[in-house]
């Protein structure tokens, strides 16, 4: 059994070394707290500090609305886990299309 810094040191490099976009989204804060390379190059960011750091805190090239945040979050809660494909936003404004795929975090037992 892997102790806990294995754990997190095997999380780290699957995290880091994804060619995908990654990213770890506190829904209290409504924006992400972590997110890999691939992630932040992918919206046009040269660095992570930068994506997180952006003022208007949008990806999507459309925003959501507060009836289709509840629903995201029912399906996360019943199925657990969400996909869409939608248009998202570049730091230059340009969009592209893009699969959103969401899954929660446990914790000790405790969904994050």
């Amino acid at each position: 059994m892997l102790t806990h810094s294995y754990t997190y040191a095997l999380t780290d490099v699957l995290f880091d070394q994804s060619d995908e976009f990654i990213g770890i989204y506190d829904p209290i804060r409504q924006w992400f707290v972590r997110v890999n390379e691939a992630g932040y190059r992918l919206f046009g960011y040269a660095s992570e500090s930068d994506f997180l750091a952006q003022p208007d805190r949008r990806f999507r090239a459309q925003p959501i609305t507060e009836t289709y945040r509840q629903l995201m979050l029912r399906q996360l809660d019943e199925t657990g886990h969400y996909a869409e494909e939608t248009d998202l936003y570049r730091a230059d404004g340009q969009t592209f299309w893009g699969k959103v795929r969401i899954w929660p975090l446990h914790h000790d037992g405790q969904q994050q």
